[in-house]
């Protein structure tokens, strides 16, 4: 980073903050995040994870810049409360097919992953627990009313809670 040797000290001189902003600036990111999650993950790899969750953030600034909006994709660890993987979402594309490039490197078995109402689907279900032997917690929203309607239904039966009601269901949103 062009730090100097001083022959009066003996000692390195610490780089300007210009030269640390410009070293950092030429960089890639995903690169520099791998790294510095792999070196996280290195020092909690005896941790299990014990829940996880799993959200996208578009970032409205960044489009400001440069006109491109600018989604990351994240799993956080609950208990430790760090980011265990992060990555950008393509342009023309959504969370969806990422799901598994974020989690391939995740020992989630026994994990508890949270997942907003995008990923309510029968695909995401099966990679959770047959792939990587995970539970999962996915919201149900009436834009899948068919779902919604059963599960309000075993919701009044007491079949979901069996320690007692949880959910009243109320006039479905047109």
């Amino acid at each position: 980073m062009g730090a100097t040797h001083s022959r009066k000290t003996r000692q390195y001189l610490a780089p300007s903050e210009t030269t640390i902003r410009r070293t950092l600036q030429r960089l890639d990111p995903d690169q520099l995040d791998t790294l510095v999650s792999d070196w996280l993950r290195s020092h909690l790899q005896d941790l299990e994870i014990a829940a996880l969750a799993v959200d996208g953030k578009c970032a409205r600034t960044a489009s400001k810049i440069n006109g491109h909006s600018l989604t990351l994709f994240a799993s956080l660890d609950l208990q430790t409360r760090m980011v265990r993987r992060q990555l950008q979402i393509p342009a023309k594309t959504n969370e969806i097919p990422a799901l598994k490039d974020l989690l391939a490197d995740l020992n989630l078995r026994g994990t508890l992953v949270t997942l907003d109402a995008l990923h309510t689907q029968k695909e995401t279900a099966r990679f959770l627990v047959q792939d990587k032997q995970a539970d999962y917690l996915l919201p149900v929203k009436a834009n899948q009313p068919k779902l919604f309607e059963k599960l309000a239904r075993l919701a009044q039966t007491g079949a979901l809670f069996p320690s007692g009601p949880h959910f009243e269901p109320g006039p479905r949103p047109a």
